[in-house]
């Protein structure tokens, strides 16, 4: 009984520890967009806020990708795809600041953004438009 009442809470906190929101526009006047980031570490691993060190979200209002950097990780290249188009979006910041934006032209479609840290570390994340 113990072990049955250990796996139901380990289930529990995995399923309530992910703070983690999909790229959608819900139609109610909120202009922005969420972006599901993961850490990928060989193969995309979805993780806490606790972990990524970043929260992100594209503003369809202005066209821009807003990243708040959590704490320091260095220098980080952002990168922006349209996956439909290829139109590219590339620029270097420093996560001190804390915070970023990135204009990109709104085309419609799948958009991924790629964090590159200096020290190696990548974060993907996606959403549409």
């Amino acid at each position: 009984m113990k072990q049955i009442i250990k796996i139901i809470l380990s289930c529990l906190f995995l399923v309530f520890s992910y703070d983690v929101c999909f790229a959608q526009n819900s139609g109610d006047g909120d202009n922005k967009l969420p972006l599901v980031i993961t850490h990928t570490i060989g193969r995309p691993v979805t993780r806490t806020l606790d972990i990524i060190p970043m929260n992100a979200y594209y503003d369809t209002s202005t066209e821009c990708v807003f990243t708040t950097f959590a704490q320091n990780i260095g220098t980080v290249t952002i990168t922006l795809t349209n996956e439909a188009t290829g139109e590219t979006s590339t620029t270097t910041v420093d996560s001190s600041l804390g915070t970023s934006t990135i204009q990109i032209s709104g085309t419609s479609g799948s958009w991924h953004v790629v964090y590159a840290t200096s020290g190696g570390s990548t974060y993907e994340g996606d959403f549409e438009i």
